[in-house]
């Protein structure tokens, strides 16, 4: 059996969302890995997306009888923020899987609202920063590619 945990059901976009991944036998099947995957994802009338924003691997699983796997997800400043309009939704999810060998993998989504954060415009100038530098880099890699 696999479940999720983690200690609140909202964040604010920028912050972190801290918990765990916990499986516990069942069965005489052993997992593979054990994963936490935090992603967002868009559903509703139209097309359809998931971006998977970090995830957390537990490979040692051996023969124990219960395995945990922490996570420490930091949500992205930029968001997306949850949303439940009649058109679309935004859901943030952890998903917890247990890859079990052939067999269904045990898995269990837990979901959590991403909120806004009181407005600093000290964050979004940091974040502009790192961005324009990362455009910086690309463009100077662009450049020696285009000389070779």
């Amino acid at each position: 059996m696999i479940r999720v945990e983690f200690s609140q059901e909202k964040v604010r976009n920028g912050d972190s969302l801290t918990g765990r991944v916990v499986w516990t036998a069942s069965g005489k099947k052993q997992p593979r890995k054990i994963e936490a995957i935090c992603r967002w994802r868009i559903e509703g009338k139209g097309r359809k997306k998931e971006t998977i924003v970090d995830q957390e691997l537990g490979l040692d699983v051996g023969s124990r009888t219960e395995v945990s796997v922490p996570f420490d997800f930091t949500i992205p400043l930029p968001g997306p923020l949850s949303y439940d309009g009649k058109l679309f939704r935004v859901i943030w999810e952890i998903v917890g899987r247990a890859d079990l060998p052939f067999a269904i993998d045990e898995v269990e989504t837990k979901v959590f609202t991403v909120v806004p954060r009181p407005w600093n415009p000290d964050d979004w100038k940091e974040l502009e920063e790192e961005h324009e530098e990362e455009i910086e880099r690309e463009t100077e890699e662009l450049r020696s590619e285009n000389e070779e």
